[in-house]
C-alpha cells in the first residue's frame, strides 16, 4: 500500500528545487504530486531523475498544471484525466487505492465540470482519497479575511464532498483509511504549504541502538575539545590495554555530547525553519537592518544543519557523493533502503511451522534459540569434519 503522499503547489519548480529534495530525503514519499511546476513536461524525465522516482505522468496534454511521480514498486493504471484533475488507481500486490490529483480552474464553470467528473467516478468497491488545491472553501470560516466566496460556489462544492461519499481526513481512523492522517508542513519557498498523508503506520526501531560515530560531528567547532578532554585523563595501563580503555570511556561521553549538541537533527532543521519563515514574515511588515542580519545568520545555520544530515544520511549509506555538486538522492535512498530491508528480520518460522511476526517474539525466540544451542542442549554430537577437508599430507609423509 502508499505509505505516504506528498502534495505541494510549487509555483515554480526553480525556487523550490532544494525544499522539494529535503522533503522527499526527509519523508520519503511513495507518490509525490506538484502543482504548477512552471515547467515544459518534457524536462520530467530529468526531474524524476534527480528526485528518484522511475515513473510519472502529467496532464499539460490536457491543459492542466499536474505532475505526478510515484516509486517503482507501485503499479498505476490511469481512470481518468482532464485539464483539472488526474485519476488513477495504485496497487501493490493485492492492496488498491484510488487517488485524485485536483489542481482545479478559479472560474467557477470550470469548476462546475470537474466537480460532475468527480461525482461520475465514484467506487465503494475501492478506497478513493481525493486531494489537492480546490481554489474554493467549504464555508468563510476557512477563510481568513478577503471578501466573502460566492454561496453558490461553496455550495456546489459542497454537494460535490457529499455526492462522492467524502469524508474530510483530520486525523487517525475511519473506515477506508484506519491508519490515515494529514499534516501541513511550514512554508519556505513557496506561498503555499506542502501536505503530506500518511496511510500506513510508521515502524518502531527495535531494541538500543549501537554506537556508532557520526562524521557529522566532526563539523563542529567544539568536537575536538571535547575528545580532547577525555582523551587527557589519566588511565592506568600501557599500549592497547590503554587506548582501548580510552575508547571505551569516550563512547558514553560522545552519546551525551551527541544528544546535547545535535540532538536529533530533524528537529534543529524544523526549529530552524520555523524561524526563518517567522523572519520573513517580520521582515515584509518592517524592514529593519537588525531583522535582515538575524535572517541572514538563520538561513546559513539552516544550511549547515542541512549538510550535517547529508553527511549523516550519506554516511548511513556508506557511500560517498557520486557528484561533488549535485547530490544524487536517488543514489544513497537507495543504498539506505537496501540496507535496512536486508538487515531487517520482519518475520520468522520454527522449526515446528509457527510463524511469529512480532519483533518481540523473535527476539525472545532468538535468544532461546542460541542460549540453547550454546549450552550445548541444542547439539546432537560433534559434527565430523573429515569429509570436508582433502588429505594433502599421508600419515607417512606426516
Amino acid at each position: 500500500m502508499i505509505d505516504k503522499i506528498l502534495v505541494w503547489n510549487v509555483r515554480g519548480l526553480g525556487t523550490s528545487k532544494r525544499r522539494l529534495r529535503n522533503l522527499i530525503r526527509k519523508y520519503k514519499p511513495s507518490v509525490l504530486a506538484l502543482f504548477e511546476p512552471f515547467a515544459a513536461e518534457e524536462v520530467m524525465v530529468y526531474w524524476a531523475n534527480v528526485f528518484g522516482y522511475p515513473s510519472y505522468c502529467a496532464n499539460e496534454a490536457m491543459g492542466g498544471k499536474i505532475w505526478v511521480f510515484w516509486i517503482e514498486e507501485l503499479t498505476f493504471e490511469m481512470q481518468g484525466m482532464s485539464n483539472q484533475m488526474i485519476f488513477g488507481c495504485f496497487s501493490k500486490g493485492d492492496v488498491s487505492i484510488n487517488l485524485v490529483l485536483v489542481y482545479a480552474k478559479c472560474n467557477p464553470m470550470e469548476r462546475r465540470l470537474l466537480w460532475q467528473d468527480m461525482e461520475a467516478m465514484r467506487d465503494d468497491r475501492i478506497p478513493l482519497l481525493v486531494v489537492g488545491d480546490f481554489n474554493i472553501i467549504r464555508d468563510d470560516r476557512e477563510c481568513i479575511g478577503g471578501n466573502p466566496r460566492p454561496l453558490s460556489a461553496t455550495s456546489e462544492f459542497n454537494s460535490c464532498i457529499h455526492n462522492c461519499g467524502l469524508v474530510e481526513m483530520t486525523g487517525y481512523g475511519g473506515k477506508m483509511f484506519p491508519y490515515g492522517c494529514m499534516e501541513y508542513l511550514k512554508r519556505k519557498t513557496s506561498d503555499h504549504c506542502p501536505m503530506l498523508i500518511k496511510l500506513a503506520v510508521e515502524s518502531q526501531r527495535y531494541g538500543p541502538a549501537p554506537f556508532r560515530f557520526q562524521s557529522m560531528w566532526c563539523t563542529h567547532e567544539k568536537f575536538l575539545q571535547c575528545v580532547e578532554e577525555v582523551w587527557r585523563e589519566p588511565i592506568s595501563g600501557n599500549g592497547l590495554v590503554c587506548l582501548a580503555a580510552k575508547l571505551k570511556k569516550l563512547k558514553p561521553v560522545l552519546r551525551k555530547w551527541n544528544q546535547e549538541i545535535f540532538g536529533r537533527v530533524n528537529q534543529s532543521i524544523k526549529e530552524l525553519e520555523a524561524k526563518v519563515e517567522l523572519l520573513e514574515i517580520q521582515l515584509q511588515e518592517s524592514h529593519e537592518t537588525d531583522l535582515e542580519n538575524e535572517y541572514m545568520q538563520t538561513k546559513a545555520e539552516l544550511e549547515r544543519w542541512e549538510n550535517r544530515e547529508e553527511i549523516r544520511l550519506s554516511q548511513q549509506a556508506k557511500k560517498r557523493w557520486l557528484m561533488d555538486g549535485d547530490r544524487n538522492s536517488k543514489f544513497y535512498h537507495a543504498a539506505v533502503n537496501q540496507r535496512r530491508k536486508a538487515t531487517a528480520v520482519s518475520r520468522m518460522t520454527l522449526p515446528n511451522g509457527v510463524v511469529l511476526e512480532s519483533r518481540e517474539d523473535i527476539h525472545n525466540a532468538a535468544v532461546s534459540h542460541f542460549q540453547n544451542f550454546l549450552t550445548g542442549e541444542g547439539l546432537a554430537g560433534e559434527p565430523d569434519l573429515n569429509g570436508l577437508i582433502t588429505p594433502v599430507v599421508n600419515v607417512k609423509e606426516n
